[in-house]
């Protein structure tokens, strides 16, 4: 699904194919950004954390790490701080990207970062090493 081909000779070539839908980084598990979560603040959603690997790294993050990706975009001009939660035992890594996922690193830290961002700026929010479960990220 990324090879430039319509390998089952379709005519139907990678992402355009409805057989990678599922796939790498068609959207299925890797997609990035994996969720948009719009321009709400305050913000706190749960379950955002699943097995997914996006294959970005930051630079305080655990390279080889399960991620998950959101967007999120700033409504004014202002500080805003990031803070993903999950079980005690889990200690993720947050770092933010600016416009895209190949984006500049904005920020990285161990549980909660604050940033300052543009009215209308978004960013990409990359949680890094939480495994599966029940994990919540909030944004004040």
């Amino acid at each position: 699904c990324t090879n430039g081909a319509a390998d089952d000779f379709d005519g139907l070539v990678d992402c355009a194919d409805p057989d990678c839908a599922a796939a790498r980084p068609c959207g299925g598990p890797g997609r990035c950004p994996g969720r948009d979560l719009g321009a709400t603040v305050p913000l706190s959603e749960l379950n955002l954390f699943s097995a997914v690997d996006s294959d970005l790294d930051g630079s305080c993050g655990r390279a080889g790490d399960v991620e998950v990706t959101v967007r999120w975009t700033a409504p004014t001009a202002r500080r805003y701080t990031f803070v993903v939660g999950g079980p005690a035992s889990s200690r993720p890594v947050l770092y933010l990207r600016d416009g895209a996922c190949a984006g500049a690193e904005l920020a990285c830290a161990v549980g909660e970062l604050s940033v300052d961002l543009a009215a209308g700026q978004t960013v990409i929010a990359v949680m890094e090493g939480a495994g599966a479960g029940c994990h919540q990220l909030s944004i004040r």
